[in-house]
């Protein structure tokens, strides 16, 4: 697919179709084919499998799989994957973010529908807070990925010379480079100071020691919920004994 791709974009010039226009169209069709396969797939499979589930005969046909449960973490790969679509989408299709957040309200409903009808609890706990450090764990290191083929599309592949706001550069960040070149000299001094050495190196340190900060805040609440947690531990262990001293002494007394 990768090499069509690169074919396709090589021989833009004899084709009348932007090859940014081939990948906005290439991510509506993922984001479509996606949206039906994960509502469809939903609804047929935990259906059927709850309506065998309430049968009277179940326990006869009950190699073909009892009530659905709700699992957190496959939900969460599908809704990382769309997100991930949206994002190396936008910059080719503007209208991407917008049918991707509505795609992405009627999944919530949907699975939402098919949770309270069709589904059991899970039979593993996911705790709230665990769970949304994975999740936007996951959406970062995933922002990263999709920044990769974006960055590289903007700043090496030439835009087409059909159309698009770009045609007749080197690159889409040429655009850029113009834009800055003619903006007034304060403007251009105060870019380039930003860029600048002096401001990009104390910025990552600064992240760095914050990063670092924040670190070993977590690792001090760590520290003390387990302070917290032995100290409980030990004040139940002292009632129980306590407890039990209190039940020897009236067994002592009423005998």
């Amino acid at each position: 697919a990768s090499d069509e791709l690169y074919s396709f974009v090589e021989s833009d010039r004899n084709c009348k179709l932007c090859w940014e226009t081939y990948i906005g169209q290439e991510v509506y069709r993922l984001l479509l084919i996606d949206f039906f396969f994960d509502v469809i797939s939903t609804w047929l499979n935990q259906s059927l499998r709850n309506g065998i589930s309430r049968l009277k005969c179940s326990r006869k046909i009950s190699f073909l799989g009892s009530k659905a449960e709700f699992v957190v973490s496959k939900n969460v790969i599908n809704l990382v994957y769309t997100q991930a679509l949206i994002w190396i989408g936008a910059f080719f299709g503007p209208l991407i973010p917008l049918v991707g957040s509505f795609q992405l309200l009627l999944v919530y409903y949907a699975k939402r529908g098919s949770l309270v009808l069709n589904c059991r609890p899970p039979s593993r706990t996911y705790l709230a807070s665990r769970t949304s450090i994975f999740f936007l764990l996951l959406l970062l290191i995933i922002l990263f990925v999709c920044l990769v083929p974006v960055g590289y599309a903007i700043v090496e592949i030439q835009p087409s010379a059909l159309c698009g706001p770009f045609r007749g550069l080197d690159s889409i960040y040429d655009a850029v480079r113009n834009e800055i070149n003619n903006a007034p000299n304060w403007l251009r001094v105060i870019l380039h100071y930003i860029g600048s050495a002096a401001v990009v190196v104390p910025l990552i340190v600064f992240l760095c020691l914050l990063t670092f900060y924040y670190s070993s805040k977590s690792r001090a609440y760590k520290a003390s919920i387990r302070t917290l947690e032995d100290q409980l531990q030990m004040k139940g262990e002292d009632i129980k004994k306590l407890y039990e001293a209190a039940n020897k002494q009236i067994l002592d007394v009423f005998p």
